[in-house]
């Protein structure tokens, strides 16, 4: 019966994962677009940033203009709870 119950756990622990890391990206993807510019900021120093591979970001987002149309929502979101 544990069993079933880790089970039902299992995909609330995983989304969480995914959003935490989602963050985590668009968090590092922040900084390094206020500090060098969007154009010059790559998917590789976007990754380091977060501390994953390049690949963990695109299964994330497709590029570097999904990572900025994220942002813009996520800051907005943030911007529409605090209001």
């Amino acid at each position: 019966m544990k069993a079933v119950a880790e089970t039902a756990e299992a995909p609330s622990a995983a989304a969480a994962r995914e959003a935490q890391r989602r963050a985590e990206i668009l968090e590092a993807a922040h900084g390094l677009y206020q500090r060098y510019g969007y154009k010059k900021t790559t998917m590789d120093e976007i990754a380091k940033a977060a501390g994953i591979t390049k690949p963990t970001v695109y299964s994330y987002f497709k590029g570097k203009k999904d990572i900025l149309i994220a942002l813009v929502e996520w800051e907005g979101s943030a911007s529409s709870s605090a209001a």
